[in-house]
Formats: structure tokens, C-alpha cells, sequence
């Protein structure tokens, strides 16, 4: 069973919802960049949130999931 992701702009926030569980918060005055890569080994899919003071990993387990995520970001992130 495919999960349920939504990506939503909350005022200065993007928010990362899935099956309408809050997963990522992340500010967007504060977000520098973001970029993805895949751990082939691992068989984990990963995205990278730059940040002012820090950066921040969220691994997906499935490609879909992180597919997902990742066209949500691109859509709010605009």
C-alpha cells in the first residue's frame, strides 16, 4: 500500500505530511538549498536540507516515497 504524501507551504514553512502525519518542518527563510542522492548499498534514498547553521538528512526506505517528496519540494520551493 502506496503512502499517503502531501507537501504544504504553511506560511514561512514547507511541511512534509505522511498519511497526515507531520514528517518534516522545515523554514524556508532558513532553507539555503536542498539536494538528493541514493545510498545503492543501503537502499536508502536521501534528500538534504542546507540550512543558516546547519544541514538536515530524511532517508526514504522506498523510491516512490522519496519521487514523492521530492516533486512536492519542487512545487512549494518555487
Amino acid at each position: 500500500m502506496a503512502a499517503d504524501i502531501k507537501v504544504e507551504v504553511r506560511y514561512d514553512a514547507v511541511q512534509v505530511l505522511i498519511d497526515g502525519v507531520l514528517h518534516l518542518h522545515v523554514i524556508r527563510s532558513k532553507l539555503l538549498g536542498v539536494q538528493s542522492w541514493v545510498r545503492e548499498a543501503e537502499g536508502a534514498y536521501v534528500i538534504e536540507f542546507a540550512m543558516q547553521g546547519g544541514s538536515m538528512e530524511s532517508d526514504y526506505d522506498t523510491k516512490e516515497k522519496w519521487l514523492a517528496v521530492l516533486a512536492g519540494l519542487s512545487k512549494a520551493l518555487v
